[in-house]
């Protein structure tokens, strides 16, 4: 047993470690004290060890050290205890290297040297033959210490939070027992390569079992090039492709190019080539993004400065660098938060004059700078929340350095030279080390004609020509998915036993869907229609008509409509490979279906018709509501879609037909009503829960469901995004106040689990006494929710606010209950309406 004291600053703390000794049946405990400072200027800490002579040290078995090491002191020497088996040493300063007594510690089974500045360990550390947990977190390697690979009974070993780390080594392999290796937060790790980091130690294992079969350097980098439409985008691509000026838009030239969805483009510089993806520039090709953006993705801002001027006139400079810069960046650095600060390619110049260029240039620069510090202040009121800051908005510098930014017109200059050359010099950061073996993979991939293949397909023909088995082309194959050259989603059922190397298979797919001259291309298809089987029936031409005329109404398409369209517009054509289209675009979760077993049909949430609002309170219906905030950089439209269809999944088994708007949807649940809307401008979402009294735990249950499901799907994927997370008071809304207050009750206390549950309502599952919110909900509150001080609420619950005002609670009780206190369920519903007898 040890009880630890800690005390900050210059204070002393105390820890006490208890070591029995038995020894012929006598027990002994000894006690040393010792009261030296720590070097560490920061944190000075004093210890006190319990004490034994030397002469009785040796007979400890099976003990725990836990405390502060000095290496100068003579009253205590680590290496009399033989027979110890757990050794705490963290957050000791060695930075001079780990004391060599500790390697003389030949029964030690677990080590822990979490935050001790170390560098390396000393050369003797392979005679601990016992240790099976090893934590070396927190400190200061640059690669993996050879002496690692002697610890053959190695179980656990943690390396997280060495940021210099660079490398591994195959020393990995001789640690046959190794069943947990922690490389979390090792951002200068480059061997193995993050996106074979990120699939665990399986993985990391065979990358340097094929790596003894050769080696070559691969440059995974690929160029983004994002911006609005009639931005230059194109334009800049083809003139680097063809060194010489290109103009593919409005200035006069017969090539008129509008990108869809998003196009592949190599560029060769020299004896060298990256690939730059020139992603569409209007709103309805934002779900395209994820599907090749990575972290080794080096980005590119095209901003036309004429529609710059054009847009600060109509909404203001600083809105207008929101829509023309910073809603583009979102789709980067929200998922992707160490993800490089951006180039900046000003286009159009040969529209101004010199002095009105530079003019507005420099406002545009200066309302970037004023919207990245609003970002900053709105992060750091959030300081501790659980969220990844994005690294490039860290540092308190200007958006961009001069050699950033790029100024082009309608002839080809030197800006598109130096642009070419600080692209390559980027791209070095992207230099990987790779087995030989997964290029040759990936080079017989480039040689099938199709765009898609099947797994085992592909197994048997890298098998026959280079000797590759299944789990060195799993490693392999999603190796390749997580740079962003091929989508391969081997989580997800339907969808495994596919391999799409050509991403354009999945392109073509959306633009079925998406595209931003809608109302022509159904015009065309109109024109070209013919009689066609799908999906073992016929589509005739009246049945085309009428389900495209519902589908633009409603939002709701057809299966028999989306495989026509699917079977001649992609290269999905038979009906296997329909149904795995359809897998995708619910992989995407672009579309729910299907919502009718006579008539299969699919609801897409961006082409839903109409808006909805939240309900107002009534006298027929009780209501909880929450609020979700998504702060900072602004998440894309197509997010709050997602969500959507989230719920809709969520409850699937419960519901007969949904209200989907564009803005949301409203689901009949059992008895009550789950309505759930969003604004995707404002950042907010907000969800509410109708119910007659009887339903209150279901009710809450639901909301809860609710909230978990649209937090976790957040955070999921959109890891910068701040999220807070406001309850609206019961009590509040219920009285009809109207602006009810939004309050949090840390303690979450209402009723003693003690208490009996009322007639019909379940309270025990609800809230609890002294239950911690992390615990009521799923997933972690910290920083996530908004406390509220405000103590004027009636549901005031030992002077701070409730979730659920105790005098609602009582009333529900009471309704349920049909207690006799109350003369009839009218007189009771009334209470709720009237502020001062709630309150009493």
């Amino acid at each position: 047993m040890r009880t630890t004291y800690y005390h900050s600053g210059f204070e002393a703390s105390e820890r006490f470690l208890e070591m029995s000794w038995n020894s012929q049946s006598k027990s002994l405990s000894l006690f040393i004290a010792i009261a030296e400072a720590l070097e560490d200027v920061v944190c000075k800490l004093f210890f006190v060890i319990h004490r034994v002579s030397n002469s009785k040290r040796q007979g400890l078995n099976s003990q725990e050290f836990d405390g502060f090491y000095d290496r100068n002191s003579d009253m205590y020497t680590l290496n009399t205890l033989t027979s110890l088996k757990k050794l705490d040493l963290s957050w000791n300063s060695f930075s001079d290297g780990l004391p060599e007594v500790v390697c003389q510690l030949n029964s030690l089974e677990s080590l822990d040297l979490y935050g001790c500045r170390l560098a390396g360990l000393p050369t003797t550390v392979g005679k601990l033959k016992m240790l099976k947990h090893l934590y070396l977190n927190s400190n200061k390697f640059h690669e993996l210490p050879s002496q690692i690979g002697e610890l053959k009974e190695l179980v656990t070993l943690n390396l997280s939070n060495n940021y210099t780390l660079m490398a591994l080594s195959a020393q990995i392999l001789s640690l046959k027992n190794l069943q947990d290796l922690q490389l979390e937060r090792c951002e200068s790790l480059q061997s193995p390569p993050k996106n074979v980091t990120r699939q665990g130690l399986p993985a990391i294992q065979q990358y340097y079992k094929d790596l003894a079969g050769g080696k070559e350097k691969l440059l995974s980098a690929t160029v983004a090039i994002i911006g609005k439409s009639k931005s230059g985008k194109t334009s800049l691509i083809k003139t680097m492709q063809k060194g010489s000026r290109i103009l593919t838009g409005s200035f006069g030239s017969a090539e008129q190019i509008s990108t869809k969805v998003f196009n592949f483009e190599k560029v060769p510089f020299g004896e060298r080539s990256l690939y730059f993806i020139d992603f569409g520039g209007q709103e309805i090709y934002h779900h395209a993004y994820r599907l090749t953006l990575r972290e080794n993705c080096i980005p590119v801002v095209v901003v036309n400065m004429h529609m710059f001027v054009e847009e600060s006139d109509r909404v203001g400079p600083k809105d207008s660098v929101r829509a023309l810069f910073f809603d583009w960046i979102a789709h980067l650095y929200l998922a992707h938060p160490n993800m490089l600060l951006p180039a900046l390619v000003l286009t159009h110049k040969d529209l101004f004059d010199e002095e009105k260029f530079v003019a507005e240039k420099m406002k545009l620069l200066l309302c970037c700078n004023k919207v990245l510090d609003e970002i900053r202040d709105e992060e750091n009121r959030f300081e501790g929340a659980n969220f990844c800051h994005i690294k490039s908005f860290e540092a308190e510098t200007d958006m961009f350095t001069p050699e950033w930014i790029f100024e082009v017109g309608h002839d080809y200059s030197d800006e598109f030279t130096r642009l070419r050359d600080q692209l390559l010099e980027q791209s070095q950061r992207y230099v990987t080390e790779v087995p030989r073996l997964w290029k040759q993979v990936e080079d017989v991939m480039s040689t099938l004609k199709s765009d898609f293949t099947t797994f085992e397909s592909l197994l048997d023909k890298v098998h026959e020509s280079h000797g590759v088995v299944k789990e060195q082309l799993t490693v392999i194959i999603k190796y390749l998915h997580l740079s962003g050259k091929l989508l391969w989603y081997n989580d997800i059922e339907g969808l495994d036993q596919h391999v799409f190397h050509k991403i354009s298979a999945v392109t073509t797919l959306l633009n079925v869907l998406y595209d931003h001259e809608c109302d022509s291309k159904w015009d065309k298809r109109r024109e070209n229609f013919k009689r066609c089987k799908v999906q073992t029936m016929y589509l005739l031409e009246e049945e085309f008509e009428e389900s495209v005329r519902q589908f633009k109404a409603t939002g709701v398409i057809s299966l028999v409509l989306l495989a026509y369209l699917i079977k001649n517009e992609t290269a999905f054509i038979e009906d296997d490979e329909q149904r795995v289209a359809l897998a995708i675009l619910s992989k995407f979760r672009i579309l729910f279906g299907s919502l009718s077993t006579v008539d299969a049909k699919f609801i897409i949430p961006h082409f839903a018709q109409g808006f909805q609002s939240t309900l107002p309170t009534t006298k027929l219906d009780l209501q909880f509501q929450t609020d979700i905030l998504c702060k900072g950089l602004a998440l894309p439209q197509y997010v709050f879609h997602e969500l959507t269809v989230r719920l809709l999944e969520l409850y699937s088994d419960l519901y007969n037909t949904p209200i989907v708007h564009h803005n949301g949807v409203s689901i009949a649940v059992d008895k009550s009503r789950v309505h759930f809307t969003h604004d995707a401008k404002a950042g907010k979402i907000t969800a509410t829960v109708a119910f007659n009294v009887e339903e209150f735990h279901e009710a809450w249950n639901n909301l809860r469901e609710t909230v978990n499901v649209a937090i976790k799907h957040l955070r999921g994927t959109w890891r910068a995004t701040p999220l807070v997370c406001i309850f609206y008071c019961a009590h509040c809304r219920l009285t009809s106040q109207q602006h009810p207050e939004k309050v949090i009750n840390p303690s979450w206390s209402l009723l003693s689990r003690a208490q009996p549950d009322p007639k019909g309502i379940k309270m025990r599952d609800v809230v609890c006494a002294g239950e911690s919110v992390s615990s009521v909900f799923k997933f972690p509150m910290s920083g996530i929710i908004q406390p509220c001080t405000t103590s004027s609420c009636p549901s005031a619950f030992n002077g701070s606010p409730d979730l659920i005002g105790s005098s609602f609670v009582d009333v529900c009780k009471a309704i349920a209950d049909d207690s006799p206190t109350y003369t009839n369920k009218t007189e009771i519903k009334d209470l709720f309406h009237n502020t001062d007898a709630a309150s009493t």
